[in-house]
């Protein structure tokens, strides 16, 4: 199972944004990050199948594990090549039958729950591709991205104002750069110490930012015109962290 080859090339090669704290957007630059650390993986993990289609027809299959975290409805996940762990992320529930996952990248998959496991799309930072994750092995034909989730076209390359705490209650101040592109956008978080993380994003049909960084995901809910309301969570935090957003 080659996803993290195929698909994580162009969002490597899409990725970072060169920006400073102005209101202008401006265009992304190219950058590889390093690896992220590993999630260890117990071999006693029950593993799923997982099956693959990117956006120009090419398919892969593989196994996945899917492990609970402490934090309540977050989640390690891990897609093996044969016995070799190949491709890691995070995953956060959102609402009933949705998980949001963010992997290295970063990459973006939006999981519906079925009666035998998952049916997702991912966002490679240009196209979007279909994963299919169950408990038993079948060879029905994929769905197409629409008949998973509703997505509307990334609006506009909108630049945020941030605040938000994190899960030591620690609070930050930042801005969230954004540029549309393919389906969705590629973003950058500049927080206020200087620290630059980057990511991918969609927004689902009711308005819903969903967002993955680096090995990290979250998930933005409009409460009112122009504001949202984000929970966030990234490996080894002890409870998620909260983001609030703004247009500038």
């Amino acid at each position: 199972m080659k996803r993290h080859a195929i698909v994580l090339l162009p969002t490597l090669l899409l990725m970072l944004l060169a920006c400073g704290e102005t209101q202008d957007t401006t265009d992304l630059d190219t950058t590889i990050e390093e690896p992220v650390e590993s999630i260890e993986t117990s071999e006693d993990v029950p593993k799923y199948h997982t099956r693959i289609i990117t956006s120009d027809g090419a398919s892969f299959s593989g196994t996945v594990t899917i492990i609970e975290t402490e934090v309540e409805s977050t989640y390690e996940i891990t897609w093996f090549d044969g016995s070799v762990a190949a491709y890691q992320g995070v995953g956060m529930d959102y609402g009933t039958d949705l998980m949001i996952v963010g992997a290295e990248g970063p990459l973006l998959d939006i999981f519906r729950k079925t009666d035998n496991g998952y049916a997702g799309i991912f966002f490679n930072g240009e196209e979007l591709g279909v994963e299919v994750i169950s408990a038993e092995l079948n060879e029905d034909p994929l769905p197409e991205p629409a008949d998973i989730v509703a997505l509307q076209p990334w609006p506009e390359s909108y630049v945020f104002e941030v605040s938000g705490t994190n899960p030591d209650g620690s609070e930050y101040t930042g801005v969230l750069q954004t540029q549309a592109l393919g389906d969705g956008a590629v973003v950058l978080w500049t927080h206020d110490g200087g620290g630059e993380i980057p990511g991918g994003a969609l927004m689902l049909d009711d308005g819903t930012i969903v967002a993955a960084f680096s090995i990290g995901v979250v998930v933005y809910e409009l409460i009112e015109e122009d504001i949202w309301r984000g929970e966030w969570y990234s490996p080894g935090s002890e409870a998620l962290g909260v983001e609030w957003i703004t247009p500038l």
